[in-house]
């Protein structure tokens, strides 16, 4: 994890882009460390109700709607920019960016790559791989990993017991299980 990086979220007014009503859309600039990358907010707002030393709406009837949406934007790119940063040595602007669009790391939405989804023994697997790093680093406590593993166990006594399979792919349709009065769920 490189801890030292620094993001800065500007929000600005494309005034060059203003339809005939005077409508200009918010632009979001991602920079990390003298990187940028940008994309539209989707909020549009009045060249003459945006504040530029401020950036912000004001004077609109709509200020409050279009300045929450701008807040939680904001507080989102810092929420993924942490997690990233967990998760990689160096975050990009880009991988910021396409993250909070939904869009694989990899690449852009033309180019995406065939993703494999993990199973549900694969998942607690990984879960308990990454839990055991941070005991080791001593940020969880040994006994939660224990409860962790035995969790998993449970999980394959249920597998092998409810529907005779030794794994559970998430693609597939749960059965009904009657006697826990459960319904099929898609996942």
């Amino acid at each position: 994890m490189k801890s030292n990086q620094t993001l800065k979220i500007l929000f600005w007014h494309r005034k060059s882009k203003a339809d005939s009503k005077g409508l200009a859309p918010i632009i979001c600039r991602i920079s990390i460390d003298g990187n940028d990358a940008e994309f539209s907010t989707s909020q549009k707002v009045h060249v003459e109700d945006w504040n530029v030393e401020m950036k912000k709406v004001m004077r609109s009837t709509d200020s409050k709607k279009i300045n929450s949406a701008l807040n939680h934007i904001e507080s989102s790119l810092e929420v993924n920019f942490n997690v990233l940063k967990t998760q990689y040595d160096s975050v990009s602007p880009l991988m910021l960016k396409n993250i909070y669009q939904n869009v694989p790391i990899e690449g852009r939405k033309n180019e995406l790559k065939e993703h494999k989804t993990p199973s549900l023994l694969e998942l607690t697997e990984i879960h308990i791989k990454d839990f055991s790093e941070l005991v080791e680093k001593e940020i969880r406590s040994k006994e939660t990993l224990k409860q962790w593993k035995a969790t998993q166990k449970k999980i394959v006594e249920f597998l092998k017991f409810e529907f005779k399979v030794t794994d559970w792919a998430f693609r597939q349709k749960w059965p009904p299980v009657p006697h826990l009065n459960c319904h099929p769920i898609t996942l």
